[in-house]
């Protein structure tokens, strides 16, 4: 007899469970809840974002007084600056190349 009382108030949970979702999906309005979930998509986000520039802008005040230099900077490393060409817009390879002699002595003596 109690085995079987119980398997009817599991029985009766298991329905009120289903009554009860049923009721919240009919009453429930979808477009609401996607709205809120944007705004809290929206709000989570924009936390991270603060959360990650406050925690940058410590960190580099930290590395300062720690270390006295400068944090390191984000990116490709500084390149050193190119050699200064002859003339404005000329590649600077251009200068390492030299004219032939007028006289043809090179070119005489490419051919032997």
């Amino acid at each position: 007899m109690n085995d079987r009382r119980k398997a009817v108030a599991d029985d009766l949970r298991v329905l009120a469970g289903d009554l009860r979702n049923l009721v919240q999906t009919a009453t429930t309005d979808l477009d609401a809840r996607k709205r809120k979930e944007r705004r809290w998509r929206l709000l989570s986000t924009a936390f991270a974002l603060l959360a990650t520039l406050a925690t940058r802008r410590v960190t580099a005040k930290l590395w300062a007084l720690l270390t006295g230099e400068q944090p390191p900077a984000k990116g490709p490393p500084p390149q050193p600056p190119a050699a200064s060409a002859a003339h404005p817009g000329e590649s600077p390879f251009s200068q390492s190349v030299s004219p032939a002699p007028a006289d043809g002595s090179q070119a005489s003596s490419m051919r032997r």
